[in-house]
This record gives C-alpha cells, sequence and structure tokens, in this order.
C-alpha cells in the first residue's frame, strides 16, 4: 500500500522545509558537488525545460514523506522477466534495483507522465544506479521483443542479459551535472531523459508549486 506523510503545510512553513532538507539529506546534497545545493536544485526546476531529480504522483499537496517499498511489481513487464532482470542487478550492485528501487528520471515531462511531478531528496545514505546509454529499460526490453514474455529460454535470458550489459549500468551518488541535462559534456539518448534507480528508505517530495514560491522570496531577499 503507497502512503504519503504529509509533513506540514509548506506554503506556510517555507524556511522550515529547507532546514528539514538540509539536516534530513546531507548525503545527498554533499553528492551533488556543488554550494548552496537546494538553492542552485531549485534554480534548475525553475528553468525551462525544468530539470532535477523528479517523480510523478496522482497527489496534492507540496511537501511529503514518503517510505521507500521493497517489493514494487511491474505493471508492463513480465514476472519472469523482470525476475532475470532484478536478479542481475543483485548480483552486479548486491541491491535489487527493479524491485526496490525508487524510480526517478530527470526530465519533468517524463514524470508530468505519472502524475503530477515533484522533486525528489532523498533521506539520509542512498545509492543510485542508471545507464547513460539505457534511458528507458522497459522500451529497449519491449524492442527486442522481451519484455513480457510468460517463459523465457537460455537464448531470451542471454539475449535480456546482453542488453543490461551493454547498457552499462553504473552505481554511483548523483552529481549536479547528472540532473542538469543542458551540461555540454552530458550526451543523452532518447527523448526521456535519465531513468535513475534509487536505494534509499525513505525520500522528500516537494511539489514545483513550492519550488516557485521558495525562488520568489529569495530573489525578493537577495533585492
Amino acid at each position: 500500500m503507497t502512503t504519503f506523510k504529509k509533513v506540514f503545510e509548506a506554503f506556510d512553513n517555507i524556511d522550515q522545509v529547507v532546514k528539514t532538507i538540509e539536516s534530513d539529506c546531507q548525503p545527498f546534497l554533499k553528492n551533488l558537488g556543488v554550494g548552496d545545493p537546494i538553492d542552485k536544485l531549485f534554480e534548475l526546476a525553475d528553468r525551462r525545460p525544468r530539470n532535477g531529480l523528479m517523480r510523478g504522483y496522482k497527489i496534492d499537496g507540496t511537501f511529503f514523506a514518503k517510505t521507500a517499498r521493497d517489493d514494487r511489481q511491474p505493471l508492463d513487464t513480465s514476472p519472469r522477466t523482470h525476475e532475470v532482470v532484478d536478479q542481475w542487478f543483485f548480483d552486479r550492485f548486491r541491491f535489487r534495483y527493479r524491485s526496490s528501487g525508487v524510480f526517478c528520471t530527470n526530465k519533468y515531462s517524463t514524470a508530468r507522465g505519472y502524475g503530477t511531478p515533484y522533486l525528489v531528496f532523498p533521506v539520509g545514505n542512498y545509492t543510485a544506479c542508471w545507464s547513460d546509454k539505457i534511458t528507458d529499460l522497459y522500451s529497449v526490453l519491449k524492442r527486442e521483443s522481451v519484455a513480457q514474455r510468460g517463459t523465457l529460454n537460455d537464448d531470451i535470458v542471454d539475449r535480456i542479459q546482453t542488453i543490461l550489459e551493454g547498457g552499462e549500468y553504473k552505481q554511483q551518488p548523483i552529481t549536479f551535472s547528472e540532473l542538469d541535462r543542458h551540461q555540454p559534456a552530458r550526451s543523452f539518448m532518447g527523448s526521456s531523459g535519465t531513468e535513475f534507480m534509487v536505494a534509499v528508505k525513505s525520500y522528500y517530495l516537494v511539489s514545483f508549486e513550492l519550488v516557485d514560491v521558495y525562488n520568489v522570496s529569495v530573489k525578493r531577499t537577495n533585492d
């Protein structure tokens, strides 16, 4: 069961939102590798197109705490294909990213396809896994006709593993440049942005309405 905890009425407590993120999300903020990381992330989220670490949800509100689930079941991938893929990630990274990871994107329109986009802030220690070559694993598996097979012989399993190996997946902290799709050094294949799988126990969701309010307040303070 998916549950969300509304932390407080964030429009009236913008400073408290920032303090909460600064206190609880230090590993994520530090690994971004930039000064004033919250300001930088909110600025990034305010650009057009909007960027950041995002998810889409069919909820209303400005600031939520969410516990990550560890039993994700795919909507479109067959259980057998899901099992093979999940095991591949576990064998290489010791974490079942497909069933226990929090799926995020750095592209606003991709997040919006799942509901209202929110910025994601991992709480406490986390790891992340993604590929610069495969921006949507399901789409690749579907294109190769291996996403929805009920039974898999050895040849099909080998094909799936070859696809994953070719993706050159990496497990490392997320830096600011990974979230900024306008960085010239980054090369994004496809149009869906990067599919980040985040291993974390819980995370905060910050609405873009709150981002806009915060940026306006910062601008007024600077003026």
